[in-house]
């Protein structure tokens, strides 16, 4: 039995460290950046105003919605930090210049259009 235990701890952490800390910083800068707007980015005033009316309207709500929000949080975030990391190996692999052989052609246009921009620059 402990066996299964320490896999599942081990399948936490993975959890955690894989996909609800990338999903939660992303859910966390989408939501403050609709809390802001464009008009006050920098706004912390603002921020923690609309931060602490949510929390007093969220504490307001009875404990079973509070844990069916709490559960959509935690959905939100995992399928977050998911498109976070199924999007970053296709980053990475594009911004590295791994293209696949049908765009090579085309991203070697793309890069000596950018040489020549660069040395006229």
């Amino acid at each position: 039995m402990p066996v299964l235990g320490d896999l599942g701890r081990q399948l936490a952490q993975r959890w955690v460290g894989r996909l609800a800390l990338p999903g939660l910083l992303l859910a966390a800068t989408a939501l403050g950046g609709a809390a802001l707007g464009q008009r006050h980015p920098f706004d912390h005033a603002r921020l923690l105003h609309r931060f602490a009316r949510c929390a007093t309207s969220f504490a307001a709500r009875p404990p079973s919605v509070q844990l069916l929000f709490a559960g959509a949080v935690l959905l939100a975030v995992a399928a977050a930090g998911v498109a976070v990391e199924s999007a970053a190996g296709v980053t990475l692999r594009l911004w590295l210049g791994q293209w696949p052989r049908a765009l090579r052609g085309p991203s070697r246009l793309l890069a000596a259009r950018r040489e020549a921009r660069w040395e006229a620059a």
